[in-house]
């Protein structure tokens, strides 16, 4: 969805025959033409967490406070950013390094060809509950379609299905 930009109004300042003025005179058509163009990147949003250590005043005992769920290092990625790295690694099959330099020039995050690498590990671990139900569905299912679209293996092209579930 495009985010709405400015208007810009391109309207005479002189009639082309006599050289009068038309800053007051009646608007008889309009053109529309668009431009779409890209912003760049914004800056990452970084939350900062200051995890406070308090002494209670009558005993002396100091206890810490708790992180948010999931804040576990002093610096670390968001859901957003993983989300995006996946999508890159693994939706897009990108080589790795790549992957991570686009997450740099599109999202402005830099993050090391390293940590790509280990996003796919982590997307396949958080989609097992939704593949466990996909495969209920299958076995399900009255009918399947296989899709016999070649694809390229060991060299040549192969027909790429997948076995009927066993009932």
């Amino acid at each position: 969805m495009a985010v709405p930009g400015a208007t810009v109004v391109c309207a005479p300042k002189r009639c082309g025959s006599r050289g009068e003025d038309l800053d007051d005179a009646p608007v008889t058509g309009v053109q529309k033409l668009q431009e779409f163009d890209i912003a760049p990147p914004p800056p990452p949003k970084v939350t900062e967490y200051h995890v406070q250590a308090r002494e209670c005043r009558r005993c002396g005992v100091v206890t810490a406070g708790c992180a948010p769920a999931g804040i576990t290092g002093r610096a670390q990625y968001g859901p957003e950013v993983h989300a995006q790295a996946a999508n890159l690694a693994a939706a897009h099959y990108l080589p790795i390094s790549r992957a991570a330099q686009l997450m740099s020039d599109l999202a402005g995050v830099s993050v090391s060809a390293g940590w790509m690498a280990g996003v796919r590990h982590k997307a396949a671990g958080k989609l097992g509950p939704f593949m466990n139900h996909v495969r209920v569905l299958l076995r399900q299912a009255g009918v399947l379609y296989a899709d016999e679209t070649p694809a390229r293996a060991a060299g040549r092209l192969e027909s790429v299905t997948s076995p009927a579930p066993s009932t």
